[in-house]
């Protein structure tokens, strides 16, 4: 896909996302102020609000890669580049992006195995009006492919830079 194209995509599931994460807090407080101003709770909308986020975190995974934004650690890929070893700051990049696509496959293989097995036993919550427990399961495959994506086409843009190439945008 064009630069263009994943901009919007992943611009679109971060603001997706953005209003998620505000449709949970307006439900949480709902039901906090149920609970403890009139005693009644909605088992519901905490089982839905941890659906939601889970979708939010597997999602986003994508978008932060693309963006450089994930958790990592930089002391020694910063340490590399001020003592002037830019190129293997580049391999350590290569290297740590290939472990994300690694660990991104095993989260698509596991996810959709989860899946499988959520719907064939048919696990459902005992509350009425919360999605079925694969539900939970799907977000985990279909982020991963999302961080796949991403992953591979920084991996590749990487190791063009490590050879010489002009890097490609």
């Amino acid at each position: 896909m064009g630069e263009k194209v994943d901009s919007k995509i992943f611009n679109g599931i971060k603001n997706l996302c953005g209003v998620i994460i505000f449709l949970i807090a307006i439900a949480m407080f709902y039901e906090v102020i149920n609970r403890y101003f009139f005693g009644i709770s909605y088992g519901q909308i905490a089982e839905n609000s941890q659906i939601l986020f889970i979708w939010v975190v597997f999602l986003i995974m994508g978008s932060l890669t693309k963006e450089d934004g994930h958790i990592n650690v930089s002391m020694i890929g910063e340490m590399l580049v001020k003592k002037g070893h830019i190129q293997l700051k580049r391999v350590l990049d290569i290297i740590g992006y290939t472990s994300e696509i690694i660990f991104a496959l095993t989260f698509i293989y596991c996810g959709v195995m989860n899946v499988a097995k959520n719907i064939s036993t048919g696990a459902k919550s005992f509350l009425p009006f919360v999605p079925p427990n694969w539900t939970y399961h799907l977000a985990l495959p279909v982020g991963s492919i999302l961080l796949v994506y991403i992953a591979a086409k920084k991996l590749f843009k990487r190791i063009v830079r490590v050879r010489g190439e002009k890097e490609i945008q």
